[in-house]
């Protein structure tokens, strides 16, 4: 009877404890898009209709985001910023976080974008901005990144480093004050221009 009652309590143990780690590890799974300022015409697309962006609202992984003319709207994303300029359109690829590591990947489709990515010494950041020619990564820092089929893919640092890769593996590191500026038309991204 005594081992019995141990081993009922044994049992116990083990499943509260392996729900709270579920628990821990679901909550860190997937990481919160919010909407914390809109302007003007800013939309959102749930399945083949928009509606329009509202302070406050929480958006999904996938979700696709248009701005319109002299609109704009501010995202925090996983725990960034991230200010969707007039005539835009985004699509928010991946956004997960872990103890360890918090991951967003936007897709930039036309218009443009500023970032202000935290460096945070304890939590790896992965934060990238794709475009149909190139891709932006972040590592600590505050960029304008804009892409248009005429002009191409044009980044600007404001602070810190960003790396600029082409579709072709080209990587270019670009720190504070540089303009870098990828067009598909070209096989190499155009010389670093100080701004």
């Amino acid at each position: 009877m005594l081992k019995r009652n141990k081993l009922k309590k044994r049992l116990l143990y083990i499943t509260i404890t392996f729900f709270v780690l579920l628990l821990f590890s679901v909550s860190d799974v997937f990481a919160e898009i919010r909407v914390i300022y809109t302007k003007g015409r800013a939309a959102y697309q749930v399945g083949r209709s928009w509606r329009p962006l509202k302070r406050g609202l929480v958006l999904r992984q996938g979700t696709r985001v248009s701005t319109g003319f002299r609109s704009w709207a501010v995202l925090k994303v996983n725990g960034n910023y991230m200010r969707i300029k007039p005539l835009t359109l985004i699509k928010i690829y991946a956004n997960s976080r872990s103890r360890k590591l918090k991951k967003t990947h936007i897709g930039l489709r036309r218009g443009s974008i500023r970032a202000r990515v935290k460096r945070n010494r304890k939590i790896r950041t992965i934060f990238k901005v794709s475009t149909p020619v190139a891709t932006s990564s972040v590592r600590g820092t505050e960029k304008d990144i804009s892409y248009g089929p005429g002009t191409g893919m044009v980044i600007k640092v404001i602070t810190g480093t960003v790396t600029g890769e082409t579709l072709n593996g080209q990587l270019r590191l670009i720190g504070k004050k540089l303009f870098y500026k990828y067009n598909n038309n070209s096989s190499n991204p155009t010389p670093l221009i100080s701004g």
